[in-house]
């Protein structure tokens, strides 16, 4: 039982690197350029004429913009991305997870597949998808579907029949934006590398040692969730790689691979492997999450 439990405390975490709340998102506001245009001189301001444009400057703006450069572009580009999802009222994303897990003789994988479509300035949304657990022999396979609006939230799952459920009046915690994710990895923007993939910007980062308490503290404290940051773990970022639209600054997709190594004081040495692949599909396409009447109707019956 206390596998189980940690186990639990091991998908939180699984999900808080997935971002599972928004509703504390700060983006930064980004700098603005500051401009070096000199005085103009006193016979240039009283001619009557504009001074002409110095081709100087326009270069630097086109460099600054273009991809291919050092850290200081990556940590531009976090802050136009961050302010571009400020204009995001909808989104639909997909997102798959595989996690491994070993602590000290016990073993178990975990993994799942979302495909979700949600109201950012709500939290409202419709998700779909299917977890899977392998836990020491014992195996658990769950088709999921949920709505959640302001008022209320239905749950149907395989485990449960084919019914649905009202979850109560409270509003649970929304899916991820995408935008969660990065702002949780923004600690290491100065370190990414940018290119450019078939017309997008890509920014990616490989085989990096992170400070584990300062990284998962910065997740517990963005996505104020408990979960026990005592244990020392070692974390080992494999890969993170982020594709952005470069029209846009928003996120096509996302890959994240990392590994945490520590020492359980109950369940003795532990490590944790976890891929998450994330992808946006569209973007500012939804007015609202519409739940059909006969998920209703069944959730009522399911209450009386």
């Amino acid at each position: 039982m206390k596998f189980l439990t940690k186990l639990s405390l091991l998908l939180l975490l699984a999900l808080l690197l997935a971002a599972c709340s928004d509703d504390d998102k700060a983006s930064k506001d980004a700098e603005e350029p500051k401009t070096t245009e000199s005085e103009a001189p006193d016979e240039e301001a009283n001619s009557g004429e504009e001074p002409a444009d110095d081709p100087t400057e326009e270069e630097e703006t086109e460099e600054q913009d273009t991809p291919g450069g050092g850290s200081d572009e990556a940590v531009k580009i976090y802050e136009q991305l961050e302010a571009a999802f400020e204009n995001v009222e909808s989104s639909s994303s997909e997102i798959s997870m595989q996690m491994d897990i070993k602590a000290g003789t016990e073993e178990g994988t975990m993994s799942f597949d979302f495909e979700t479509d949600q109201l950012h300035t709500t939290g409202e949304h419709h998700t779909t998808g299917n977890m899977y657990l392998d836990m020491q022999g014992q195996t658990m396979d769950m088709d999921m579907e949920v709505y959640q609006t302001i008022d209320a939230t239905y749950t149907k799952n395989s485990m449960l029949g084919e019914g649905w459920v009202l979850d109560g009046a409270g509003f649970g915690i929304p899916p991820s934006t995408g935008l969660d994710v990065v702002q949780s990895m923004q600690v290491l923007a100065s370190q990414l590398q940018v290119d450019e993939m078939d017309g997008n910007i890509v920014l990616s980062l490989e085989e990096q040692k992170l400070n584990s308490q300062d990284f998962l503290n910065d997740i517990v404290s963005q996505n104020q969730m408990g979960i026990d940051t005592s244990v020392d773990y070692e974390v080992f970022l494999n890969d993170f790689f982020l594709e952005i639209d470069p029209s846009t600054y928003l996120i096509n997709y996302m890959q994240f691979d990392i590994e945490m190594k520590g020492n359980d004081p109950e369940l003795g040495e532990t490590s944790i492997a976890l891929l998450l692949e994330y992808g946006i599909t569209d973007y500012n396409h939804l007015s609202e999450i519409t739940v059909p009447q006969e998920v209703i109707d069944s959730a009522a019956q399911s209450t009386n």
